[in-house]
């Protein structure tokens, strides 16, 4: 009777976690290799960083001289907007980044090759917000149109989404019977691996570095999207890869209100 009530308790727990989101992939905390080819930035990383530091200090300067904001704002108003938005807001570039080593796949080829050998590989901002005992990794790229992830983390699951913006041109088909066509593309990829160097202590300030691995599951993309044929076919698509990212744990930006 015992063994029952236990397999009972058991089966009950299970379906309870279903429903409430808390089964998923689990995180792992291990070491990651080529960090520390990471930890180096790219030239154009470097440069990004020093720009972003620049137009702070910039920033800065003007706020002291009172030359930031319109005259018709109160000094108190000034103030506030400095320090609730324009610091609240700032990303230290070097510790909160993302590197990118992407494939498309179309019909089982491959059209963009991942490589560490690449002198400069593709690289954003990467933020990392606590929210309660949640925490969410967004990092992507948006120039009319671009490819966001987005991480969210409750104890030690995870579940990451993918979406690839093709700004108004409508590019993609979840399924190559889908009657219509859309812009974006919004995936939940299960197949997927996290990992974090150290232990997660869900602390402000706290430094995350993690290694992303993933799959997408099968799409449909016009062969003229990405610029890899002349022809207009419809393509069966994958997008694979690995991200390197880092960011420190911040509070929820929630801009001023007026």
């Amino acid at each position: 009777m015992e063994v029952k009530n236990i397999i009972a308790t058991l089966i009950l727990n299970f379906f309870v976690l279903i429903i409430y989101g808390q089964v998923g992939n689990e995180y792992q905390i291990s070491k990651i290799e080529n960090w520390q080819e990471f930890e180096e930035l790219t030239s154009l990383e470097a440069k990004h960083h020093r720009l972003t530091e620049e137009s702070n200090q910039r920033i800065d300067r003007m706020f002291i001289s009172d030359s930031l904001y319109l005259d018709t704002l109160s000094k108190e108003r000034k103030k506030f907007i400095y320090e609730e938005y324009e610091l609240k807001s700032r990303l230290n570039y070097k510790k909160n980044r993302a590197r990118y080593f992407i494939e498309y796949i179309e019909n089982d080829s491959i059209i963009v090759d991942k490589t560490f050998s690449m002198p400069d590989t593709l690289s954003s901002a990467c933020r990392c917000v606590l929210k309660n005992d949640s925490i969410q990794i967004e990092m992507g790229i948006w120039v009319f149109g671009g490819f966001f992830y987005n991480i969210s983390i409750i104890d030690n699951s995870f579940e990451l989404d993918y979406i690839e913006d093709a700004h108004k041109s409508e590019s993609f088909k979840y399924k190559k019977t889908d009657t219509s066509f859309v812009s974006d593309l919004e995936l939940k990829i299960e197949n997927v691996s996290l990992a974090f160097s150290n232990e997660i202590y869900l602390r402000i300030g706290e430094q995350l570095n993690g290694h992303l691995k993933f799959t997408s599951p099968e799409y449909f993309v016009d062969s003229n999207f990405r610029g890899y044929s002349r022809e207009t076919t419809l393509e069966k698509g994958i997008t694979s890869g690995e991200i390197y990212f880092t960011c420190k744990l911040r509070e929820p930006f929630e801009p001023p209100k007026e």
